[in-house]
Parts: C-alpha cells; sequence; structure tokens
C-alpha cells in the first residue's frame, strides 16, 4: 500500500504468489568453437547427474503509473517470500548452498520476506518531464555455504563458452563506439534537455536488514 502522496494510480501491473525454478545443468547443450571459428565435432552435452538449482517461492511483482503532473511518476515493488540455492548433484557434499539464516535468537515473522526491493521514479519539477530514481532494498539474514567444487561449477557455468563468440562481442562493441552521436540535446515536450539529464540518476538509495554469514570451504 502506498501513502496518500503518490495520489491514484492510472495503471497497474500486478503479479502474485509466483513461483520460479531454475536448473542450471553441467556440460553444455551447444557446440563449443574452435579458436578459428569453426564448429569443433566434439559436443560435450548436458550432464543430468551435476546440477544447482534456485528456487523463488511467493515473489510478487507491482509497477503502478501516477497521472502526469505529479511528483512521482512510477513506483516498482519487488518481493521475494523465501529463496534458496542447492546442489542436486549425486555426489554434492552437502545440498543447501544460499538461503535463509534460521537464528534461535531472533525468530522470522511469517509474513516478513526474504528479499524486498522498491524503485520509485519522481519529478523534481513536475513541469518538466524528467525522473530521478529513490532505490531501497532489504534483506533477512542469508547463510552463504559455498565449497569449491561448487564454486568451480559458478564459473564453468556462466564464464565464456567460447573464445570466438568473446571476439565477436569485442568487434561490436568497438564498431558501437565509433559511432557517435550528433546532437548533444533532446527535446521532450517542448523542453530542450541535455543528453547527459537523461541518465539515470539516484537521489537515494538504501539497504537495509542485511546479515550474511558464508563459509567456503
Amino acid at each position: 500500500m502506498y501513502s496518500d502522496d503518490f495520489g491514484k494510480a492510472t495503471g497497474r501491473v500486478l503479479f502474485k504468489n509466483i513461483n520460479v525454478s531454475w536448473r542450471m545443468y553441467a556440460g553444455s547443450d551447444w557446440q563449443v568453437h574452435k579458436r578459428n571459428g569453426d564448429p569443433s565435432s566434439h559436443t560435450c552435452g548436458r550432464e543430468t547427474t551435476v546440477y544447482l538449482e534456485l528456487a523463488l517461492s511467493g515473489m510478487q511483482f507491482q509497477y503502478d503509473v501516477f497521472p502526469i503532473g505529479g511528483i512521482y511518476a512510477s513506483k516498482l515493488c519487488l518481493s521475494v517470500q523465501d529463496f534458496r540455492l542447492y546442489d542436486g548433484s549425486k555426489t554434492a557434499p552437502w545440498k543447501r548452498i544460499l538461503g535463509y539464516y534460521n537464528s534461535k535468537d531472533h525468530p522470522r515473522e511469517s509474513t516478513s520476506k526474504a528479499f524486498k526491493l522498491d524503485l520509485e521514479a519522481v519529478r523534481p519539477d513536475p513541469l518538466i518531464p524528467l525522473e530521478e530514481y529513490r532505490l531501497r532494498i532489504a534483506f533477512l539474514p542469508v547463510l552463504l555455504h559455498l565449497h569449491q567444487s561448487q564454486l568451480d561449477f559458478l564459473f564453468s557455468f556462466f564464464g565464456p563458452k567460447s573464445l570466438s563468440a568473446s571476439q565477436s562481442s569485442d568487434q561490436d562493441q568497438n564498431s558501437d563506439g565509433a559511432k557517435t552521436s550528433a546532437t548533444n540535446s533532446s527535446n521532450l515536450a517542448g523542453h530542450t534537455i541535455a543528453n547527459e539529464a537523461l541518465l539515470p540518476f539516484f537521489q537515494a538509495s538504501r539497504i537495509g536488514a542485511m546479515h550474511a554469514i558464508y563459509q567456503v570451504t
């Protein structure tokens, strides 16, 4: 719920009670390329007995848009009731890698969210269509228990898969960097605004109630 300062929203997108599960397998479903860009004759394939799984439960997403001419332009709220990352491999040293840290001294409230994010877009001057942002992020205590083999798996999964792919990415970046903009300003609703002013600017950001317990073995 919002305070009266926001006013009545003119548009809303709302998703509630969403559960998401992402299973990351070892190996590769794609053909590996050689240094010269030619496809390799050997493809590793997916290893279904080695995987990590990320589970998010009780997710809620809400995005509201407010009338033009007011201080508040929009607000995005994202929350997750619970999350966990566990190792489902047959040879896993332990199952649970990441999740809520249970403490007898500080019991968890039943309605508390494991993760919550609020992003407000505001107009410093309601007459000028420029927006600035206010960000708030909150975590419940988190436990991270990571084995070296699990760390190696994450580096392998998210690391570059081929040299040719990184080379093509660098070439694209160089070609984009060579392009220069012919104009240094834009016209929005009759106002001439420098392009630098259109870049995201955060008035305030806050991260609260975060406590991490981690161990790498």
